[in-house]
């Protein structure tokens, strides 16, 4: 889990007991895929960010879409400023699943 964990997630945590005993914090996705992916336990994970990543083929979903906790999320880059690759990605999947989900 992340330090700084959204409360819906902590809600839907705390409703069905997950969460009780913590493994590890990670406070960026890849941390999270990493330590999921040597058995730490579960998370809450973007499907657009794993679908595209290298743990693609070693994670997986546990619920069903219709099930799955929603959360807002705020995604601002600075327009003029050279990014790292990761941060690259992160940006155009994100900018390509909305305008997926425009259409």
């Amino acid at each position: 889990m992340t330090r700084d964990e959204p409360l819906p997630y902590i809600r839907y945590r705390e409703r069905y007991g997950l969460g009780r005993r913590i493994g590890g914090f990670a406070d960026s996705l890849n941390e999270r895929m990493w330590l999921i992916q040597l058995g730490m336990g579960i998370g809450f994970l973007p499907k657009p960010i794993v679908e595209s990543s290298s743990f693609a083929s070693v994670l997986w979903p546990l619920l069903p879409d219709e099930e799955v906790p929603i959360c807002s999320v705020y995604l601002m880059a600075n327009g003029h400023a050279a990014r790292s690759a990761p941060a690259q990605l992160l940006l155009d999947t994100a900018l390509a699943h909305l305008q997926e989900a425009a259409k």
